[in-house]
This record gives structure tokens, sequence and C-alpha cells, in this order.
């Protein structure tokens, strides 16, 4: 019984939901050791959700290092207890055991016999006797949460209900909703080393997104040494489309940067690379299309397939809840349409029933007009940039990343304006 206590103590909530797919009454699933999630497991292909293993007739069995199903064991176990002498009962454990094909397998320690999300019955192979654990979810720690996306995230693992959802803000007051929902909530200061030990402390996965400010990379040093120091397994890193440490780009270059800490941590990790937000639009914009009418901006007629947060999010979520799928893979996650910045004000136009134009300007008069309103002047260099990579058409690209991760199309542009069109009005 060591081994299932061990396993369910260091991260148990996925300690059964990989199957490979094949009839278990036939051939046994060899499970190996999995450095990501810390506990055996079989076959990465076909990996099936707490939940939807128990709803499923044929629940996956754990013997040792071997696996069968519940339904295999019940036909043998019938035969092993028919005799109350434990030789007799080996014996006719390995004389049905052969007979259902498992030649060469290990003494059975214990059989699974229905997991749910919250426990896992199995039956002690050396006692007969039937036991219930009590599975702990793995612990996830979601930084920026007061932010859109942070939050989001936090949100729909919350409401997942597969994982233990901590929050680290800098003001927790700002989070009392997420509180309220059943996330644990610490103060994460990233000035403050002391509580960026606490809000590590016994972290499973990270959601690692940095505060915008002149520069993270100090953040994302420390954040990786605490990680490695406290034993984090699992990084789950919102970067930007573009980052590269050599670019001649502020912001693609500090994404870049910070990418290459996290990747040269030890830790398994997942990268996003996010397109532009949909939600730029009514955030951004939306008091100009009241006032003027207009959207102003300096991408030219380049494309950009701008994805929405809840998208976004969904990813996230998706890969923190299954980091062994996603793990060394950098993600770049956009809507599934590429528009200009013309054709996304026309959209906007449609939808409120109003003209509205854009008015394309030059990339330095766009940066002045960001400093008028109060942007620091390398911020405001930085979204110049961006306008740049829009204009030359090196944010054109569309993937499949939000369906082939969540299962689902991601939102329109047409729809994500309609649901937030009292921004424009």
């Amino acid at each position: 019984m060591e081994f299932i206590a061990k396993a369910h103590a260091e991260n148990p909530v996925c300690l059964l939901t990989t199957h490979n797919g094949t009839s278990m009454a036939t051939r046994p699933m060899v499970l190996n050791f999995d450095p990501i999630l810390g506990y055996y497991m079989g076959t990465r292909k076909g990996s099936r959700k707490l939940e939807q293993l128990a709803a499923n007739g044929d629940v996956n069995v754990l013997v040792g290092k071997q696996g069968m199903t519940a339904s295999c064991y019940c036909q043998i176990l019938a035969t092993c207890t028919a005799s109350t002498d434990p030789w007799v009962r080996y014996q006719a454990w390995r004389d049905n055991f052969t007979q259902f094909g498992y030649t060469g397998v290990e003494d059975p320690n214990f059989v699974v016999l229905l997991l749910t999300i919250d426990t896992v019955q199995f039956v002690d192979m050396k006692t007969f006797k039937q036991e219930t654990v009590q599975i702990a979810q793995p612990l996830i720690l979601i930084t920026g949460a007061s932010g859109n996306n942070g939050k989001k995230v936090a949100e729909m693992l919350l409401a997942s209900k597969q994982a233990r959802v901590r929050v680290g803000v800098r003001d927790p007051a700002k989070v009392a909703d997420l509180q309220a929902k059943g996330a644990e909530v610490v103060t994460l200061d990233w000035n403050t080393p002391a509580t960026i030990t606490t809000a590590f402390n016994k972290v499973d996965r990270i959601f690692l997104l940095a505060p915008i400010q002149l520069t993270w990379v100090g953040i994302f040093q420390a954040a990786v040494e605490t990680a490695k120091r406290e034993g984090t397994k699992f990084i789950c890193e919102f970067s930007g489309l573009g980052a590269n440490s050599s670019s001649p780009m502020f912001l693609s270059a500090e994404h870049g940067r910070c990418e290459d800490l996290v990747k040269g941590s030890g830790i398994p990790f997942t990268i996003l690379q996010p397109t532009f937000f949909a939600d730029n639009w009514p955030n951004f914009n939306g008091a100009t299309v009241k006032k003027d009418s207009a959207v102003y901006g300096a991408s030219g007629d380049g494309k950009t397939a701008f994805v929405a947060t809840e998208d976004i999010s969904a990813v996230a979520t998706g890969v923190l809840l299954n980091p062994t799928t996603y793990a060394g893979q950098t993600l770049i996650i956009t809507a599934a349409e590429a528009l200009t910045a013309a054709e996304c004000v026309d959209v906007i136009s449609k939808v409120i029933a109003k003209p509205v134009k854009y008015v394309d300007l030059p990339a330095e008069a766009y940066g002045k007009a960001l400093e008028g309103h109060g942007m620091p002047e390398k911020l405001a260099q930085g979204m110049m940039d961006l306008e740049t990579v829009k204009k030359n058409g090196w944010a054109t690209v569309v993937t499949d990343v939000v369906k082939r991760v969540t299962g689902k199309e991601p939102i329109p542009l047409s729809k994500y304006i309609a649901d937030h069109k009292a921004a424009f009005l």
C-alpha cells in the first residue's frame, strides 16, 4: 500500500487518467513513472478525466505496475475468494491470471474498482479487503489573477473542480470574488521575496503571468528560482506571439528572455503565445468610437486573428489540467480568421449599426498620441512595435490550438463585439 499512498501524496488527481484504447481484458496496460506528474501512468494517448473513467463501465485497474479492467478482475476474484487458504487463493489468482492472458506479470498489490473526482476504491490483494482513499487534487498557483487573463483561468479551474486553486496577488481585496468561489488567496508582491516563497510553497503547477511594466525578466528569474527550490512540477507561461530574446522590439525581446528562463529551468513547461486580444477593441477603442466614431491605429493593411480572453484562458486551463499532454510545446493561440484593422472596424460598425471609420496613423504619431494619454515612453514604443508587427504581416498566423485543446471553435470577432456592444455606445 506504500505505492498508492506515495502516489496520492505527491500528485494524485490523475493517478489513473489514461487508457490505451485497447481491450484490457486481453492484455495489460504497462504503467510507467511520469516525471512531470510524479506518479505511474499508462500511454499518453486517449487521456481521460477521472469522471469519464468513473462513468465508463470499463474502469482502469492498477495491479503493481500493470493494469486490467474491473470486469476482468471480478471474474478472477470469484475463484480467488472461493477458499480461505491464502496459498490456494494465490494459486487461483495465478491460474486465472494466465487464463486471461496475463503471463509474466508481477504479483498484484491492489486493484482499483472505482474512481471519482474525490475518491478511489480499491482492493488490497494481500488481505482481499476493500478500502477507499480520499484523493487530494493538484495545487495550482495562478499569478496575475487580478487581471483579465489570470482571473479567467482561476475561474475556469475552480469550475472544473479538478484542482485546488491558489491565487497570488499584491492586493487580496481585488480577488475577493475568487476567494468566495473557493480559491486560496495569498499576497504575492514580486518585490518582496518572502511573499514569493509563501505563494509558491508546495505548489504542483504554476500559471506564470507577469504584470505589465517596463521589464519583467527579474520577476521571471525570481519565479523560476523559487519554483525550482519548492519542487514545482510544471510551469505554464503566458508569453506573447513573436517572443524572441534577440528581437530589436522591446516587448518581443522581453517575452523571449522570459521564455529562455523558463525553458532553461529544468522544470517541465508549456509556453502560451496568444496573438492580439479581441478584448483590445472595446477596452482601448470604445471611447474613441463613442466620441469620434473612429478607431485610430498604425497597422495599415496587416491582418491579425484577434483572439478572445475566454479562449486564451480555456487553453491555459486545458494545459494546466493536462500538463503531460502539452509539456515542451509552444502553443500559438489565435482566432480562426485573420482580419485587417479596417475589416475589424467594419464589424464594429455593423454590430452597433453606426458608421465607424478606421484612421491609420504614422507609427510615430500613434506613439506620441499614446504618450499624450499618460503611457510611459518605453511602453508606448512597445505598442508602436506591435502595430508594426501587424502592419508587416507578422501576425497573420491562424492555428487550431483553441479547437485542439478545448474541443471548441474560437469565438469569432463578430460575436465578441456583439457581446461587448455596450462599450461602443
